[in-house]
């Protein structure tokens, strides 16, 4: 997006962010609906929807509202479908390949490969027909009026009236300290709590693409982006091989049992386990690595 002007009222910064965030959404829904699938529209949708709740979250540190806007629920069902879809796109496209290519060949992992291809296009379907669906098409004309109209509304003295760049150090520092508290005793967190740095990690992320331009002259700038981005990429490595458990049980979900079936599974099972573990240890040097970083901005 382009830069933000450090002089403008930090509300009309928001409202330029949230505008980006659906301007990246709508291309991409469009571009699924027009044509033949592909599975970066549903990624850069999710991406989009992502940045924009993170984006509310952020300025809701200081205006309480725009942590539930009345759109909050058609947002998370529209995310959910996105998600089913994207997950079983990096379980076929990804973790399988991975998969195969350390295994001896065999009927059982090919039969799950086609069993997982029958019920991604189910999916990739359901993701088409959701975005297609009236609600969602009016869905970012609907948030611009409603935070226009909550913007209008501030009184004049309030913080977001203030100059976006009084506003945002204390916005990068409380995104800050929640990574730094997430990962604490990085080595002795469960897989369940680098879930949630993970999360703590990509909304600091979304904070920098938003704010980072206010300090395109600090010279820790590029490092620091670039630490992050490393702690985010190995951390989103990992949460993808975790969801690869939860796409077996879905792939289980209707069909036969059986030993051919449960034996590929274990294959994938394995093959993920060792993923994991070389991941694990590569996540502790990045970790050390962006506690090192100085931050980009002063004043929080």
């Amino acid at each position: 997006m382009p830069p933000l002007d450090p002089a403008a009222a930090a509300c009309d910064g928001l409202a330029r962010i949230v505008d980006a965030c659906l301007a990246q959404f709508e291309v991409n829904r469009s571009g699924l609906l027009a044509g033949r699938y592909h599975p970066e529209y549903v990624h850069q949708m999710r991406v989009a929807l992502r940045r924009l709740r993170s984006a509310l979250g952020l300025f809701g540190g200081v205006e309480p509202a725009l942590k539930a806007p009345p759109l909050l629920a058609e947002i998370r069902a529209l995310a959910a479908a996105l998600g089913r879809a994207r997950d079983l796109d990096v379980f076929v496209d990804t973790t399988l390949p991975k998969v195969l290519a350390a295994a001896a060949p065999g009927t059982a992992l090919a039969a799950l490969a086609a069993h997982a291809g029958t019920v991604r296009r189910r999916r990739r379907l359901e993701a088409r027909a959701v975005c297609a669906q009236p609600r969602v098409v009016a869905l970012a004309a609907q948030l611009r009026e409603w935070l226009a109209a909550l913007c209008a509304g501030l009184a004049a003295d309030h913080v977001l009236r203030r100059p976006l760049a009084a506003v945002a150090p204390a916005l990068l520092g409380r995104r800050y300290r929640g990574v730094r508290r997430r990962g604490r005793r990085l080595a002795r967190r469960s897989a369940a709590e680098r879930h949630l740095l993970r999360i703590a990690v990509k909304k600091l992320r979304y904070a920098t693409d938003f704010l980072g331009g206010l300090y395109a002259d600090a010279a820790s700038r590029p490092a620091f982006a670039a630490a992050l981005a490393e702690l985010q990429d190995l951390l989103g490595t990992l949460n993808d091989l975790a969801v690869t458990a939860h796409v077996l049980v879905e792939l289980d979900a209707g069909e036969e049992p059986g030993a051919t079936h449960a034996a590929a599974g274990a294959q994938v099972r394995d093959c993920v386990a060792a993923h994991a573990d070389a991941h694990l240890r590569e996540l502790a040097e990045a970790w050390r690595g962006f506690k090192a970083t100085p931050r980009f901005w002063t004043g929080a």
